[in-house]
């Protein structure tokens, strides 16, 4: 695929704008490999489509590992990109695998695991009759992907702050606000850290959730 474009939101957090071909069509919550020769080596990684499969390119969102190969190598990617051998989709965190036996559908996720809820939000928003919670627990407010989507498409949305208390945000982490993520009949759709997903599944092993780590 060609690479049209990147927009940063941080020095080390961006998006790329991927030119989408003509017969390319994805789920809401399906993922792209990327692969690429770094110092001599063939690298793949894969990183999730935030766009929705209806839009007219497609979005991925990155964050610069430390000392991840592919990461910096996107990030150092240089005017006139040109093109990223690309591959996919792949994955079956979809509206098909994670079903609709429920009245509410939470998202809680943690930093870019964003990037598939994007899609799936909105799916479960639009085509579905279920509340759509969204529940994202990020360091700084500037890294709050998406929010303007999820306020527009009327989704409960709720970020939390770990490192900066600003006004109107909620701070620390989402143990702090187990209270508020519990809903009746609902489904929990958790994307993170290892870390975070095993404290998610500690705090909600009582109720139906569903588990992707990254």
């Amino acid at each position: 695929m060609k690479l049209l474009k990147k927009e940063y939101i941080t020095d080390n957090a961006f998006k790329l704008i991927l030119q989408k071909p003509e017969s390319f069509n994805f789920d809401p919550g399906q993922f792209l490999t990327i692969t690429a020769e770094i110092s001599g080596e063939n690298i793949t990684r894969a990183y999730s489509i935030a766009s929705l499969p209806t839009e007219k390119h497609i979005m991925l969102y990155i964050k610069v590992v430390q000392d991840g190969k592919m990461t910096t190598y996107l990030n150092e990617f240089k005017e006139p990109y040109g093109d990223l051998l690309v591959k996919g989709p792949f994955g079956v965190l979809t509206p098909d695998h994670i079903g609709t036996d429920f009245s509410n559908i939470v998202f809680l996720v943690a930093g870019s695991g964003i990037s598939p809820v994007r899609p799936l939000a909105h799916y479960y928003s639009k085509s579905t009759d279920k509340n759509v919670y969204v529940v994202h627990q990020e360091r700084e407010e500037k890294l709050l992907m998406f929010k303007e989507d999820f306020k527009s498409w009327r989704i409960n949305y709720m970020p939390i702050l770990s490192r900066e208390k600003t006004a109107k945000i909620r701070y620390g982490h989402f143990q702090d606000y187990i209270s508020e993520i519990i809903k009746p009949n609902s489904k929990y759709v958790v994307i993170g850290t290892p870390r975070f997903v095993t404290s998610a599944k500690e705090e909600l092993k009582e109720y139906d959730v569903l588990v992707e780590k990254w």
